[in-house]
C-alpha cells in the first residue's frame, strides 16, 4: 500500500506532464525550429517505473538522486547535524536541479550552461565534504563514499557538457 502522499506527487506529476505538453507544443507553434516528439514526455509503459519528464531517465540525475539520499543519512547523524551540513545539502540539491533543468532546455547554450553550473555544484559539495572532515566532524572512510559518488556524476556531467561543444 502506497502512500497518500506518493499518490499526491503522481498526480502532480501526470498535471505537470499535460503541462510540459502543452508548452512544447505552444513553443513548436511559435519558433518552427523546435522539433519535440510528444512521446518523451508521456507516461511511461505499465512495467516499468513512470517517467514523467525526460530527465528521470538520465543515468547521471538518478547517479545525482542517489548522492542527495546518501548526504541526507549523513547530515541526519549526530556527528554533521543539519546546521553543518546545510552547504553539503545545498550543493548536492544543486546539482539534482541544474541537471534536470539543463535537459529541459531547447539551445545547446543553455543546455551547456546548466551542466556547467551542476558541474561547479558537485565540486563544491566535494569540497564541502573536505571541509566537514578537515573540521574533524566526519571519517575520512566516509568522505571516499560520497567521493565515489560524485566521482562518478562530475565525469557524466563533464562528458554531456563536452558532447554539446
Amino acid at each position: 500500500m502506497e502512500p497518500v502522499g506518493s499518490l499526491r506527487v503522481q498526480n502532480a506529476k501526470v498535471l505537470l506532464d499535460r503541462v510540459v505538453a502543452m508548452l512544447i507544443g505552444l513553443r513548436s507553434v511559435k519558433c518552427q525550429q523546435v522539433r519535440e516528439s510528444s512521446s518523451d514526455y508521456t507516461v511511461g509503459p505499465e512495467n516499468r517505473p513512470t517517467v514523467f519528464f525526460a530527465h528521470e531517465e538520465l543515468r547521471v540525475y538518478q547517479s545525482a538522486l542517489r548522492f542527495v539520499r546518501w548526504c541526507a543519512a549523513l547530515i541526519q547523524s549526530e556527528a554533521v547535524g543539519l546546521s553543518r551540513g546545510r552547504e553539503l545539502d545545498r550543493h548536492a540539491t544543486g546539482i539534482v536541479l541544474n541537471i534536470a533543468e539543463g535537459n529541459g532546455k531547447f539551445s545547446v547554450p543553455d543546455r551547456k550552461r546548466f551542466l556547467d553550473i551542476a558541474l561547479a555544484a558537485g565540486l563544491q559539495a566535494a569540497t564541502s565534504l573536505d571541509l566537514l572532515m578537515a573540521r574533524g566532524w566526519i571519517a575520512e572512510d566516509t568522505i571516499c563514499q560520497g567521493k565515489q559518488h560524485l566521482g562518478e556524476i562530475v565525469s557524466m556531467i563533464g562528458a554531456m557538457s563536452r558532447s554539446l561543444s
